[in-house]
């Protein structure tokens, strides 16, 4: 049902959700905006989500411990570490905000986190919390995604508590 309906970059979208990982060793999970399901950054040409990575499933990662964002725009990657340590059975509450000029803003647990404008899939840091994202690609239907990845075979459980989304209506 998600995907019938036009998540469109030039339509001011908002998504959020709440998470909950119940082991932080050997997962990846990820939620957001993509063209497709899949946790690899490489994969969507334009996408928007977050993601937490220990075993290199998302992208090769400068550090393992914490949470990223990836956002891409024509084929171009960019990848923000937020800094923020994930510890298991923790509930993170992620917003996604595209505004109108197709900018990116991100929130965690209500604390916005700037964004790279630098190309990247290492995951660099940013020093001003109102960094918005570079422009997205125009017109780029996005499907809101959530998912869970064991990185060893083992069961891995992701809460999710919720999940909303929103955009302007013409």
């Amino acid at each position: 049902a998600w995907s019938n309906i036009k998540w469109g970059t030039d339509n001011e979208v908002e998504w959020c959700c709440a998470v909950s990982v119940a082991d932080v060793s050997n997962v990846a999970f990820w939620a957001g905006l993509k063209l497709t399901n899949t946790p690899v950054l490489a994969t969507d040409a334009d996408q928007a989500y977050f993601f937490f990575d220990t075993d290199s499933v998302v992208s090769t990662l400068t550090t393992n411990t914490t949470l990223h964002f990836g956002y891409s725009v024509g084929g171009t990657d960019y990848t923000t570490n937020l800094g923020i340590t994930v510890t298991a059975d923790r509930i993170y509450r992620l917003r996604i905000v595209i505004d109108r000029y197709r900018q990116v803003s991100v929130f965690v647990n209500e604390l916005q986190y700037g964004l790279t404008t630098t190309a990247g899939t290492a995951g660099l840091t940013v020093t001003s919390n109102v960094q918005k994202s570079s422009q997205l690609t125009n017109s780029i239907d996005f499907i809101p995604y959530i998912g869970v990845q064991s990185t060893t075979g083992a069961a891995d459980t992701l809460t999710v508590y919720y999940e909303k989304i929103s955009r302007r209506l013409d």
